[in-house]
């Protein structure tokens, strides 16, 4: 029986980066106009700041409104540090003339991410709807529309088809920018690629997978006891060659089917090995059947708790 603890393990990434971000844009508002989307192509609310008809100019830049005593070059340094970052940014506000959301400004790292130019999102107004995973597009395109209804930020984790047939998970978050009276003023957004992290998710998800397979088929007694002496997790195999359901042993002091002459000796083991992290050792005792008949077990206990 192993004595084990479960350790949660974290990320963290997308919301330094998306702080990081609005830091930037915050200093100022987009002022050079393209041609595109709302990414689901659907006519947006009025009131938002519109482009004006019949512009079609495909620029990709950020004009940001600096201070008056800004250095000339600080517009280009804000718009370097934001095209450097390990993210795709967008900023997009509404056409009145199409009744539609129109991409002002997509940072380079798309290419990177999608294979698809700048250029490209600005003068597509279908590209991302049409690059949705089948699976995801759905879902996404109905947060989308809740969102764009709300003024609620935008968050969600879908996969897009890169230009390659490559599948690219990414984070995607926008919020809506208000200007000092509260009305709206545009979306400003990341899409962050999660790609790596996801696959990680799943490696480890099949590995669990094939050991909990592993575990349930197995013929010896499988138990994970925490460091109370707790049963965790006892294995199918419980039912079969002692008649306890496991159920009926998680939850219970390790000790409890153990022969009463033996109780001592399975406290006294457990309690040492806890005392020594990654070791292995090994005893015999009796346990008992549901039926009351004896069974000696050959027991091998590996700590895997973490070291206090």
């Amino acid at each position: 029986m192993n004595l084990a603890a479960t350790t949660l393990l974290g990320t963290a990434g997308p919301n330094m980066i998306m702080a990081a971000v609005r830091a930037v844009q915050s200093e100022g508002s987009v002022a050079h106009s393209s041609h595109s989307k709302k990414k689901n192509g659907r006519p947006g609310s009025r009131g938002l700041p519109s482009l004006s008809p019949g512009r079609a100019d495909t620029t990709n830049a950020l004009d940001l409104n600096l201070p008056t005593n800004a250095a000339p070059d600080d517009a280009a340094r804000y718009q370097n540090l934001v095209e450097q970052m390990p993210a795709a940014t967008y900023v997009e506000a509404l056409d009145e003339e199409q009744q539609d959301w129109r991409m002002l400004y997509v940072s380079p790292q798309i290419e990177e991410m999608l294979g698809y130019l700048s250029h490209e999102w600005l003068t597509q107004p279908d590209l991302w709807a049409r690059l949705l995973h089948p699976d995801d597009r759905a879902r996404a395109l109905a947060e989308d529309a809740r969102t764009e209804a709300t003024g609620q930020r935008f968050r969600a984790e879908y996969r897009l088809i890169a230009r390659d047939g490559r599948t690219v998970w990414v984070y995607d978050s926008a919020a809506l920018v208000r200007d000092e009276h509260g009305v709206p003023r545009f979306w400003q957004g990341i899409m962050l690629d999660v790609t790596p992290q996801k696959q990680a998710v799943q490696a480890i998800q099949r590995s669990e997978a094939r050991f909990q397979s592993l575990v349930e088929h197995c013929a010896d007694l499988i138990s994970v006891v925490d460091a109370a002496g707790i049963r965790q997790y006892a294995s199918p195999s419980y039912e079969r060659l002692l008649g306890y359901r496991p159920d009926e042993l998680e939850g219970r002091p390790i000790e409890e089917v153990t022969h009463p002459d033996d109780q001592e000796l399975d406290r006294r083991f457990f309690a040492a090995l806890a005392q020594q992290p990654g070791a292995v050792d090994q005893f015999e005792a009796r346990v008992l059947h549901r039926d009351g008949s004896v069974r000696w077990l050959e027991v091998v206990a590996t700590n895997r708790l973490e070291p206090v």
